[in-house]
């Protein structure tokens, strides 16, 4: 009688699942997209997948495409800019499963959280994007892309195509990594850095996008088997150890000499968190701390770093504009000696506009 149940229950549960999938994928059939096979879509493409989604993007220009990463699982891709901005203006919650597989490196920081932990925390960090702020950083990225430029001028005189987002990635990941807790790195001159944080920061942005897009490891208990969840473990405890010893170190040298990060030639982002206060006098915890360090590390360099490859990308088909834009910029380095200042930032009026364009 018991197995009887037991199966009765196993099949009702699966006739539920069924009869949900295939409202679901009802619902879903109004939208374009490419062909599945068994359920899904991802699994057809190939080891260049982020590339292969660009191409379907252009290949359904102007529509809204859809793509299964799971048989239950349907995305839906904005391939023009009306639509994002009806998205954008919307209030709507953030969906959990459109960011599982950042959860365990980001936790609760400002891209995962939402109701009244954003809100508090938004206004916590308000203050470490004020200009007043941003402003002693220019120098720390003038000197990062000194070193990104030095870097690439190998491939100038060799007339050979080469991908330039790996320079650019680490490029942009030093400027995070020295901005937001004052750490030296050698990312970009290192043929493999030495530094396990950068090392690790690196192989997570690598990890989450290959889970992303993998309809098995959405699982946890089958990703924790593979060499990818046993590899995702073992970054995971670097990037939280890590953090957790800086923060500890630099909470304790705000307690005994607070004056020394007040009177500092710039506060690196860190600081802001140590000190930032509510309205009632509460701050924020350690691992509040270490979830935002972790979303400024994780958004800062990876997304940064993509938009400036898909602006460059668009310049190169618009080498009209790439002249003009290349043009304004020596102009300005002239006059200011070769390095970039904070006012010459609002006279790049024309690169300024192929940059939103791009965007």
């Amino acid at each position: 009688m018991l197995g009887f149940i037991i199966l009765s229950f196993g099949v009702t549960l699966l006739i539920s699942w069924i009869a949900k999938l295939v409202v679901l994928r009802w619902k879903y059939a109004r939208f374009v997209g490419p062909e599945t096979r068994w359920l899904v879509n991802l699994h057809q493409f190939g080891p260049d997948r982020p590339l292969e989604l660009v191409k379907l993007a252009q290949q359904y220009q102007g529509k809204v495409f859809r793509l299964y990463v799971a048989p239950w699982v349907p995305w839906l891709i904005l391939s023009d800019p009306h639509s994002h901005k009806l998205i954008m203006k919307t209030k709507d919650p953030k969906l959990d499963d459109a960011y599982y597989s950042l959860a365990p490196w980001l936790g609760q920081g400002l891209l995962l959280a939402s109701g009244k932990k954003w809100s508090r925390n938004r206004r916590l960090l308000t203050p470490a994007f004020h200009f007043d702020i941003l402003k002693p950083y220019l120098g720390v990225a003038n000197e990062a892309v000194d070193i990104l430029v030095e870097v690439m001028a190998k491939h100038a005189d060799t007339e050979e195509y080469f991908n330039v987002m790996p320079y650019i990635s680490l490029s942009t990941l030093d400027i995070l990594v020295r901005c937001s807790m004052s750490a030296e790195t050698n990312c970009q001159t290192e043929e493999k850095s030495t530094n396990p944080y950068v090392e690790a920061v690196e192989e997570m942005s690598i990890l989450t996008m290959e889970r992303t897009v993998n309809t098995l490891h959405r699982l946890d208990f089958v990703y924790n088997l593979t060499s990818n969840g046993r590899e995702m473990a073992k970054n995971l405890k670097i990037l939280h150890d890590s953090s957790a010893k800086v923060i500890s170190d630099r909470r304790k040298a705000l307690a005994d000499n607070p004056g020394e990060v007040l009177n500092s030639k710039y506060r690196d982002f860190l600081d802001i968190l140590l000190t930032a206060r509510d309205e009632e006098g509460n701050g924020l915890t350690d691992k509040e701390i270490r979830d935002e360090v972790d979303t400024f590390m994780f958004e800062g360099h990876d997304t940064t770093a993509h938009g400036i490859g898909w602006s460059l990308y668009c310049l190169g088909l618009n080498p009209e504009h790439q002249q003009k834009c290349r043009e304004e910029v020596d102009k300005i380095m002239e006059s200011s000696q070769g390095e970039l200042e904070w006012d010459d930032m609002s006279k790049l009026r024309y690169t300024h506009m192929c940059i939103r364009e791009s965007m």
